[in-house]
């Protein structure tokens, strides 16, 4: 059974869509405060509580009374303004949900947030994610050192050593492909990197 967990300082309205979501899709919903030391598949998160609780590798659907630029929210995450239909709320939850990597559980899968190899999921920051949804959107192409470090920088004030992408890709590298003794990542000299 999946496991949600909302997180809002509305009672009545994470009342509401704890009743929504129990038992849809073999889904239970949690109501907390809290985020820490909670297994969940998929966090709902009111946009005015913030974020800094919510592990970074655990997927989001947000929601808030203001425009999504107005809050800090992750970039993964999924956003809805207040009100919203349900409906819509409902199937964002359970595509998040039911997602099964592609190649049938074989090799890399990036999808909303988590990256997966050989359907087990890998945890990352947000900056190694980043980086990570660079190279897995131009697979098969050649991205520069400059490009992952643009991004890189973009996510981490203090990163202007010029060696940056190297390390990001070595931390990648580290949790990808060790752990499953394949090669995902692969450098092209005095160019970049790329995923085939």
């Amino acid at each position: 059974m999946y496991r949600i967990v909302i997180l809002s300082k509305d009672a009545l309205f994470s009342r509401m869509l704890k009743l929504e979501l129990d038992g849809k899709f073999g889904a239970e919903a949690v109501i907390s405060e809290e985020s820490k030391n909670i297994n969940a598949e998929l966090y709902i998160a009111d946009a005015d509580g913030g974020f800094a609780r919510i592990p970074y590798d655990i997927p989001v659907i947000a929601f808030g009374t203001k425009e999504r630029e107005s809050y800090e929210i992750p970039d993964n995450a999924v956003f809805f303004k207040r009100p919203f239909l349900i409906k819509e709320f409902l199937s964002s939850a359970e595509e998040m949900l039911s997602f099964k990597n592609e190649d049938g559980g074989k090799g890399l899968t990036v999808h909303r947030g988590k990256a997966y190899v050989d359907n087990n999921r890998i945890a990352l920051t947000d900056t190694e994610y980043s980086v990570l949804s660079l190279l897995y959107d131009n697979k098969g192409k050649t991205v520069s050192r400059d490009d992952i470090k643009r991004v890189i920088c973009k996510k981490e004030k203090n990163a202007a050593a010029s060696n940056c992408a190297d390390v990001y890709i070595r931390f990648l590298r580290k949790k990808l492909e060790e752990p499953y003794s394949i090669r995902i990542i692969r450098t092209v000299r005095g160019k970049g990197y790329t995923i085939d």
